[in-house]
């Protein structure tokens, strides 16, 4: 054992000495030779600007050798200085590219291209400087794919690059880079040479061999996504076979990603009418785009499994059913001669497990359908569905919005409606006028009774059942109307105000009024819709109170403001409409001249035509009323002149209402028949003095 140890002694001493050795080399003389060669412009560079700071080069030295030292090695520092400075900042320019590149590289995450991009930037500059003025990022990557073939790498380096800044591009420091790539891609003589190649990439997406490829795939295909709606498919031939061979269904799982996208591509290609058309004459194209509503995989597997694809596919086929013109009409009478998919649509429409958005679709894709002459939709069908789903919250509003369009177009769609599940739609209606909590089906609601009433002309138990229902609400509707246009804090409280206190939907707490005061219980309900929701609402009330004023004799009118308010003898029609519009104009955030204040004013003069109309031959307060209810309208009618013209050009309702006359032409007949009947009075009066 002992002498075992004395062996691993001597073996440590014999090793030890050569490792001491190496230490004393590296420490005296490897170490500072790798200090002098890795620090030795700096240290020179150090001693250079001590010794410059010194002025004092050769001591006291008297001598010529000494007197001429000094320069020299003034010059010697000076140079070994300046050499420090050029070497500083060399090292410093270079470590600035890096940090720059690595910055570009983490927020575009395209580290081997934007790598690329600066080497070459770098070494155009050395070569000349003025080969680089103008050029950046985005115009690189738009020339890479410009010049480079669909299958080199420098053009999946601009593929890559654009899909990167593209993705950026809600940032305003990138809309310029956005503002480059859209000039080059879209509006140079070379887009759709780059475009074209963009589409042969994009068929790329479903490619097995290649992970690469199919990321090309999906980075082209996203570029092409993001300036669909600037593509003209007319000018790229072979643009739409490569965006319907993506939309087709295999039993491949990636294709759903592939699917979706061709679908994305579609839809922001079907904005502009010339892509519809082109859509239109691609045979085939209709019915792949229908393939998975007609194909009813919703209702065959779980419906969550393809409800994005479905939900892609109705949204394309949404934009294409309101398509204008003939391409318009071409593609409904095309959509709807689709049995199978409106079989599926039918049925998601009244599906509770499918998601509201696809029901929601459903309903506007086949009310447009079944408003169009061309189409073979089954208006009666339609509007039997919605009468049994539209109690139903999740699809309440696009439901009301529907029936009120059908009931609109036509008498036989009103009569469809009216008699439709043994008359239960009427009262339904009432109670969702009065009492809903949402606005937007209190204005269909009234939308939908106003129709009604309009176009339903059968002399039976249905339309006597309607007009007691309606009979029922306008009392309430003229109190809530006649009351909007107060704030909050103009409500006063006691006794003595309750007899004029208006205000709009949901400031009012009715509590302790008595019976004389005008009041409503639809207008405690909370309100969060906004000033604009209940301007809108306004005016759907408006329109039926203008409907019903209209067919209404003198007697149903009297009859009116005692229900509306029993026992004031002061009440006039005329004179709380001219205070509900002044109140309105004097609101925060008023807007005159917009679409919905005039459609309210033009109401309102309707409605002082029909009251006009069925004026008697005596004096009484309204006829002070009326003229300065009609002074107001002229003024309004002047201060909406502009307005009022575009509005009219333009057909404002989009035939979903009747056309209505201009205000200036409305106020004008109002004013002409006001004053006819005054000068009838006069004679009349004349004739009983004499």
């Amino acid at each position: 054992m002992e002498y075992t140890h004395h062996i691993y002694r001597d073996a440590f001493r014999d090793c030890s000495k050569p490792v001491l050795f190496q230490c004393l080399v590296v420490t005296t003389i490897i170490f500072p030779l790798f200090i002098v060669y890795t620090f030795g412009v700096y240290i020179s560079t150090a001693i250079s600007l001590s010794r410059l700071a010194r002025h004092n080069f050769n001591g006291n030295s008297a001598d010529a050798s000494g007197a001429n030292l000094g320069p020299a090695l003034h010059v010697l520092y000076l140079l070994a200085l300046v050499q420090g400075v050029l070497h500083t900042y060399g090292v410093a320019f270079i470590l600035t590219r890096h940090k720059v590149v690595s910055r570009v590289t983490e927020e575009y995450a395209v580290i081997k291209s934007v790598h690329r991009y600066a080497a070459q930037i770098w070494a155009k500059c050395w070569q000349d400087p003025s080969s680089v003025r103008g050029r950046n990022l985005a115009t690189h990557a738009v020339e890479l794919m410009e010049s480079a073939s669909v299958y080199d790498y420098a053009f999946h380096d601009g593929v890559r690059i654009v899909d990167a800044l593209i993705q950026r591009s809600i940032y305003s420091q990138h809309q310029q880079q956005h503002a480059v790539i859209r000039q080059i891609l879209i509006r140079s003589t070379s887009s759709s040479h780059i475009l074209g190649k963009l589409m042969e990439a994009m068929s790329w997406y479903d490619d097995d061999g290649s992970k690469d490829g199919k990321d090309m795939g999906e980075r082209a295909a996203r570029i092409v996504d993001h300036f669909a709606t600037d593509i003209r498919l007319n000018n790229l031939p072979e643009g739409i076979e490569y965006i319907s061979s993506m939309i087709q269904l295999s039993a491949d799982t990636r294709s759903k990603d592939m699917l979706l996208q061709g679908l994305k591509i579609l839809r922001s290609l079907a904005a502009h009418n010339d892509n519809c058309r082109v859509m239109s004459d691609t045979e085939g194209l209709v019915s792949r785009i229908m393939a998975i509503v007609s194909s009813d995989l919703l209702h065959s597997v779980h419906h969550d499994a393809w409800s994005s694809v479905a939900l892609a596919s109705m949204k394309l086929v949404r934009r294409l059913v309101t398509a204008p013109g003939v391409t318009g009409a071409n593609l409904r009478r095309e959509i709807s001669s689709n049995g199978q998919a409106m079989t599926s649509m039918e049925s998601i429409l009244e599906c509770n497990e499918c998601q509201p958005p696809l029901r929601k679709l459903a309903i506007k894709i086949l009310t447009q359908l079944a408003m169009d002459a061309s189409s073979s939709m089954s208006v009666e069908k339609l509007a039997k569905s919605l009468v049994r789903i539209f109690t139903d919250g999740r699809i309440r509003k696009s439901a009301l919005e529907a029936l009120a369009m059908l009931c609109a177009k036509s008498k036989g769609n009103a009569v469809v409606i009216l008699q439709a599940d043994r008359n239960v739609v009427v009262g339904v209606l009432k109670e969702l006028l009065l009492h809903s909590e949402e606005i937007e089906s209190r204005i269909s609601a009234a939308e939908i009774l106003t129709h009604l009433r309009i176009n339903y002309t059968e002399d039976d138990e249905y339309l006597v059942e309607l007009k007691k229902a309606i009979n029922d609400v306008i009392p309430e509707v003229l109190r809530e109307v006649l009351r909007s246009g107060v704030t909050g804090k103009e409500i006063q409280k006691g006794p003595e105000a309750d007899k004029d206190r208006f205000s709009p939907p949901g400031t009012v707490d009715i509590e302790g009024q008595d019976s004389n005061s005008i009041n409503t219980n639809s207008s405690s309900r909370p309100r969060n819709d906004g000033q604009h929701g209940d301007v809108k609402l306004m005016a759907a009330f408006l329109y039926l109170i203008a409907t019903i004023f209209e067919i209404s004799k003198a007697k149903d009118l009297v009859q009116l403001a005692d229900a509306v308010a029993p026992g004031d003898a002061a009440f006039t029609f005329a004179g709380k409409l001219k205070e509900m519009i002044e109140r309105s104009a004097s609101l925060d955030g008023y807007h005159k001249n917009n679409a919905h204040q005039l459609r309210i004013m033009k109401l309102i003069t309707k409605m002082v035509i029909s009251m006009v109309r069925n004026r008697g031959s005596s004096y009484t307060k309204e006829d002070e009323d009326l003229d300065r209810l009609m002074e107001y309208l002229c003024d309004a009618s002047r201060a909406m002149y502009d307005i009022d013209g575009v509005m009219s050009i333009a057909g404002n309702d989009h035939g979903a209402k009747p056309p209505f006359k201009t205000l200036a032409s409305l106020v004008k007949e109002a004013r002409e028949l006001w004053d006819k009947k005054k000068a009838q009075a006069s004679s009349v009066n004349v004739n009983l003095n004499t």
